[in-house]
């Protein structure tokens, strides 16, 4: 399956906010272990890894607020105030 995100590891400061999206939007809770999505740094590098369980609903791209993640196609994602306000 085509991956649906654009990762621009470089751009990535290892915040996280991810990978607690992504628990979340899946179980319910925040939990860095159970995300699909992992980020990893070694150094100034940055990894960033999608588990084959990914389902591909994107919470990780709209809570990416670097640009390290973002849709391949841009109109899935609403901007984040556009979230705020429902």
């Amino acid at each position: 399956m085509e991956r649906l995100v654009e990762v621009h590891p470089e751009k990535c400061t290892a915040c996280l906010s991810c990978q607690l999206a992504c628990s979340f939007r899946n179980y319910g809770f925040f939990s860095l272990s159970k995300s699909m999505i992992k980020v990893s740094r070694q150094g100034t590098k940055v990894n960033i890894e999608f588990s084959v369980g990914c389902k591909g609903c994107l919470e990780c791209a709209k809570w990416c607020f670097y640009g390290a993640l973002k849709p391949k196609n841009h109109l899935n994602c609403k901007p984040f105030f556009s979230r705020l306000n429902g």
